[in-house]
């Protein structure tokens, strides 16, 4: 038979299996290009064949038309290239944890993406990749940021020069920085199985324990002082903030910080055994010493008692105002006046003239008393320091020594200089009594009972030569380089003060001996010695004073009194010739002049009809009598001068107008020149001068600044103030003088070579101007110098006068 023959395959199944895979990757689109990670597929070339849009945008930068076709290399960063995408490749097939990989942003930077992924098989059997990938980059740099904190945290941590350590609530060490590992001399494995507390010793243990604890409560410890001792054995003191931390919540641990303030305290004991020994010395000064508030209240004080009446005890005057105290002198009348102009002078334009004067105690004791004030600074306030020094000795020496020759007065005069400069620099040095001991006039040294040196000043070595070093830690009856022979059997005085203990505050009388200085040459000194408590130990406080110079002065002063009784009638007759000489010199040698003078006017006056050659010639006779009277004149006061003889009569004159006038009569020779004078003289100034002496002196000098200056030069007159004086000084910028022309130059008959372009052989000077002028300032009570750089470098003439 014949027919079709078919076959029918029921194609159903399929059908339903492509509408659900459609479904389904419809479904998988729909979710893929919502998603917020991205989700990309690779091939085994890994090239892009898909990739979400939106997410790609938002993390890439890029379209999805920009990513397919493209391989992932393209995209990653060059580090992760070779190791990461190994491990990708491995991840997808094994199905390990997600990668971590930096891919190019668009932008050109980099992003951070964690990769999850497996592989699977498509319709074709291609092996293929699903990647979702996740935008990390936050969390990669506060991962960052952290570990960047952390370093900083322990960089700090182990840098801090202050110990810091974690604790935990019971105490235990959790860490420690590498100051408290040096300081206990630990490891840090060695000190995690300790407590804090086992570090700590001390008396006020069981009070650090109680605050220590008051950190599980959540109190902050300020300020906390403690005593720390090492595994060595060493002990330091520390000061120690502590702050509880908490972890959810929850207080779990503590940090310390604790600095190291050992030197600190020692320090502050140094101070307070520094202010114990100086307040003895305070008390044992040989002055009176007052501390005044600015409004006059008498603020501290040592005892007065030996230079003031004793109507009042030291705690009496203590708060009382000075000018209550001044009731005690025997003319108050005088004195408060006296002393509340001084003191309001004082306040407003600082130092003054230490006062002296005598005066009457209460018990009718004669006294010389020097009373001198300075400003100091205590605890940032400003007060006044008072010294009251009994000088009635030295004044009733100066009085003796007035009576003798000139010569000893000058000896005398230095001894009083030098007794003041040694006592003045104590005088100003009383702010800080350390500072007394140091600066203090006079050797102090401090000894312990056996005789053994334990401190001394540094003024021992300005007077004898000795370094601290010297005799620091010797027993002075050893120091048998210091002690002549016959010296040294009454040096066991430190013994006779061990045996008198107790009582304290045994003082010794002055004793004067001789002794050795460095250079072996023989001295003579005045010492003293008290008994004093300096931290619970009984010392020797020894004050010695260089009395050498008093003694030689003594010494001389017998013989010369000796050698003047057998002179006085030698030096009355001298003094007779003197005086006679002088007074033939002033009558004899100028009356002739004088009529020659006379008679020259009286013919150029009356004869109308002369010559003129004739009247030049009269003219120049009579200028020379002139030349030749001052001459004669200045001759007479340098013979007044050398024989002491210079009388002045001081009244108060205008200086500005002394100059001026001393000016106009060098006009005709500063005009010629073309001089410039530059005058810095206030026109008000006012001294108690004789103004027919001092306008010698601005004549005189100013004379010679013109001789040698140069045409068209320049004259700088100034004048300055200094504490008790007017400093005037004449500068030129003319010929200038030599070392050797400075050292000469106020000597009599001196002249220094001559300017000539204005000034004639006739005018050639006397040398005797700058003599004179010397003779007058020094009479006056000032002093005059000459200082110049070279030759054609100027002169400056400087000198001074009293106010």
């Amino acid at each position: 038979k014949s027919g079709f023959y078919g076959m029918v395959q029921d194609f159903t199944e399929k059908i339903i299996l492509e509408k659900k895979l459609k479904l389904s990757e419809e479904r998988y689109r729909l979710i893929s290009e919502n998603a917020n990670d991205l989700i990309s597929i690779l091939n085994q070339n890994l090239k892009f064949e898909y990739i979400n849009e939106k997410p790609c945008l938002l993390t890439l930068g890029y379209s999805r038309d920009e990513i397919i076709g493209k391989s992932v290399l393209d995209f990653v960063h060059p580090d992760d290239k070779k190791k990461s995408i190994k491990k990708l490749v491995d991840g997808l097939v094994k199905g390990k944890n997600a990668l971590e990989l930096r891919i190019k942003h668009k932008k050109d930077y980099w992003v951070w993406i964690e990769v999850k992924g497996r592989t699977f098989t498509d319709k074709d059997n291609n092996i293929k990749g699903i990647l979702i990938g996740r935008d990390v980059t936050e969390r990669k740099e506060a991962d960052k940021r952290i570990k960047e904190s952390e370093e900083k945290y322990h960089t700090i941590f182990n840098a801090s020069p202050d110990i810091i350590y974690l604790t935990d609530l019971k105490g235990y060490i959790l860490d420690a920085n590498q100051a408290f590992l040096e300081k206990t001399k630990m490891s840090l494995n060695d000190a995690q199985n300790k407590k804090i507390l086992e570090f700590f010793a001390g008396e006020n243990l069981e009070d650090l324990k109680s605050q220590i604890y008051e950190l599980r409560a959540g109190k902050i410890l300020k300020g906390l002082e403690a005593t720390i001792k090492n595994t060595l054995g060493e002990i330091y003191d520390f000061e120690i903030n502590a702050v509880p931390l908490k972890e959810n919540g929850k207080i779990t641990r503590a940090i310390s910080f604790a600095r190291d303030i050992t030197a600190r305290k020692q320090a502050e004991q140094k101070l307070i055994m520094s202010e114990k020994k100086y307040r003895h010395l305070f008390e044992s000064s040989p002055f009176a010493i007052w501390i005044v508030d600015l409004n006059g209240v008498i603020i501290d004080c040592n005892s007065t008692m030996k230079i003031l009446p004793s109507k009042y005890e030291r705690r009496e005057l203590i708060g009382k105002n000075f000018i209550e105290v001044l009731t005690l002198f025997d003319r108050p009348e005088y004195f408060i006046p006296l002393f509340k102009s001084n003191f309001e002078s004082f306040i407003k334009n600082g130092p003054i003239k230490p006062l002296e004067f005598k005066m009457t105690r209460a018990d009718k004791v004669e006294k010389w008393v020097n009373i001198s004030a300075s400003k100091i600074k205590l605890a940032d306030e400003t007060l006044i320091q008072v010294l009251i020094q009994d000088i009635t000795e030295k004044k009733e020496a100066a009085l003796k020594l007035e009576k003798s020759e000139e010569e000893l007065k000058i000896l005398n005069r230095e001894l009083e200089k030098i007794i003041f400069d040694r006592t003045k620099e104590l005088r100003e040095s009383e702010r800080k009594y350390r500072h007394l001991f140091e600066n203090s006039p006079f050797s102090i040294a401090l000894l312990n009972t056996s005789g053994k040196i334990i401190d001394i000043n540094s003024t021992t070595f300005k007077l004898f030569g000795f370094k601290k070093d010297d005799l620091i830690g010797k027993n002075y009856l050893k120091l048998s380089y210091l002690f002549p022979s016959e010296t040294k059997p009454g040096l066991r005085t430190l013994q006779e003060l061990d045996r008198k203990r107790p009582p304290m505050n045994i003082v010794m009388k002055p004793s004067t001996i001789r002794i050795f200085n460095k250079d072996n040459k023989m001295m003579w000194v005045d010492s003293e010695l008290s008994t004093i408590e300096i931290g619970g130990e009984i010392m020797i406080q020894a004050i010695i004073q260089d009395v050498t110079d008093k003694k030689i002065a003594e010494e001389k002063l017998k013989e010369s009194e000796r050698i003047l009784r057998q002179q006085n009638i030698e030096l009355k007759e001298l003094d007779r010739l003197k005086t006679d000489f002088i007074s033939i010199a002033a009558h004899d040698l100028k009356t002739p002049l004088i009529s020659v003078g006379g008679y020259i006017d009286l013919i150029l006056l009356r004869e109308k009809d002369l010559k003129d050659d004739i009247k030049e010639d009269l003219n120049r006779v009579l200028s020379n009598v002139t030349r030749l009277e001052g001459y004669i004149n200045r001759l007479l006061d340098v013979m007044k001068i050398d024989a002491g003889k210079i009388e002045i009569v001081k009244k108060v004159e205008n200086i500005y107008d002394i100059i001026t006038d001393c000016l106009s009569e060098l006009e005709y020779q500063i005009n010629q020149k073309e001089i410039a004078i530059n005058l810095n003289i206030p026109e008000d100034l006012e001294l108690i001068v004789d103004r027919f002496r001092i306008t010698q002196v601005f004549s005189n000098i100013l004379s010679n600044a013109v001789k040698f200056s140069p045409n068209d030069g320049i004259i700088n007159i100034n004048v300055l103030e200094e504490n008790q004086n007017f400093l005037f000084k004449i500068k030129d910028n003319g010929k200038g003088l030599t070392l050797k022309e400075i050292e000469k130059l106020f000597g009599k008959f001196v002249t220094i070579g001559q300017a000539t372009e204005s000034y004639s052989a006739f005018e050639k000077g006397s040398g005797l101007g700058l003599y004179i002028s010397k003779g007058m300032i020094e009479v006056h009570g000032g002093k005059i110098w000459v200082e110049s750089e070279g030759r054609d470098k100027g002169a400056e003439i400087s000198f001074t006068l009293p106010k």
